[in-house]
């Protein structure tokens, strides 16, 4: 990677329907060019779209103010390499003496790609390609006659939290509240009691799934496990989730009264709390930078009124 002309650089990139590969490169080289921009089909002008968002809104490119962003986004056919060498050898002829050119060959079809090696070789620009699945950039030279291959810097897509990476793939997700400490806390006495929960609160998990879910009560909700049900019901396990905080339990004057004071309450002693203890277990190893849980995905944008949803646990 030649990056040590005083020359102003300007990196082309192919434009298909993934963003990461071109972010990738983008981030992996440093931010170090003075332009960017990108060779399209009419199909994936949003994705060119979001990676300008992207770069923009982010403040990515704070070492030069003068940095220029889809200053050109040409077009070409998708599978018509003649037209598209034609496309990138017009643009390299209109810049080759104002900037040195590198052309990411990453993305756009195949015929796209080939074009623009074709291009970089002829012209003796340098390439690059990601490859996603080795983790790394294979850089060409063709000038040098060298292609090497460069690892990634796992520590540069710290730039791409969850709530980026679905932006520059088009997704939009409301927004997220966060899993407060005690919660946490709660779902890790959820875990040590996992299994004697499954066994001796089925009944009770029932009756409060029919008395919210079914009969639609929106607050306060109480169950009389001598009353309301038939069951052995473990009541010193209940005394123990009434001192988490977890549910309320009393039991006095011949009436145990096992109550949530919501539907929230009871969705997170019903299941949602592995949610929450697996975000803490994954926060913990230390191996992912961002995770999130309880994603909600807006899948029609275009239904104001009720737009389809999608739920992801955990991101």
């Amino acid at each position: 990677m030649n990056m040590q002309s005083s020359r102003k650089k300007v990196l082309l990139s192919l434009v298909s329907q993934q963003a990461m590969p071109i972010v990738t490169a983008i981030l992996q080289y440093g931010l170090n060019f003075d332009r960017y921009d990108f060779l399209i089909t009419d199909e994936y002008e949003n994705v060119a779209n979001r990676i300008i968002d992207f770069l923009h809104n982010r403040n990515l490119l704070t070492e030069s103010e003068s940095t220029e962003i889809g200053s050109e986004i040409l077009r070409c056919l998708p599978y018509d390499t003649k037209n598209a060498k034609e496309v990138i050898d017009e643009y390299i002829q209109k810049w080759k003496d104002d900037y040195d050119i590198f052309i990411n060959i990453t993305n756009g079809t195949k015929l796209m790609s080939i074009a623009g090696y074709c291009a970089a070789v002829e012209n003796n620009l340098e390439y690059i390609y990601v490859e996603s699945k080795e983790r790394r950039l294979i850089c060409g030279n063709p000038s040098a006659g060298t292609e090497i291959t460069v690892p990634f810097d796992e520590t540069k897509f710290k730039e791409i939290d969850v709530e980026k990476y679905l932006e520059l793939n088009g997704q939009k997700i409301k927004p997220i509240g966060e899993i407060s400490a005690t919660r946490t806390e709660q779902s890790k006495v959820m875990k040590n009691y996992m299994d004697k929960i499954y066994k001796s609160f089925s009944e009770l998990k029932g009756y409060f799934e029919y008395m919210y879910n079914k009969k639609g009560l929106t607050g306060y909700c109480e169950c009389n496990i001598y009353r309301d049900l038939e069951g052995y019901i473990d009541r010193e396990l209940l005394s123990v989730l009434n001192k988490e905080n977890i549910l309320k339990f009393r039991d006095v004057d011949g009436e145990g009264i096992v109550s949530f004071d919501s539907p929230e309450d009871f969705r997170f002693f019903n299941g949602s709390w592995l949610e929450v203890y697996s975000k803490y277990v994954l926060d913990s190893s230390g191996m992912f930078d961002d995770v999130r849980t309880n994603l909600t995905f807006i899948v029609n944008e275009n239904e104001k009124k009720n737009p389809n949803t999608n739920e992801w646990d955990i991101f």
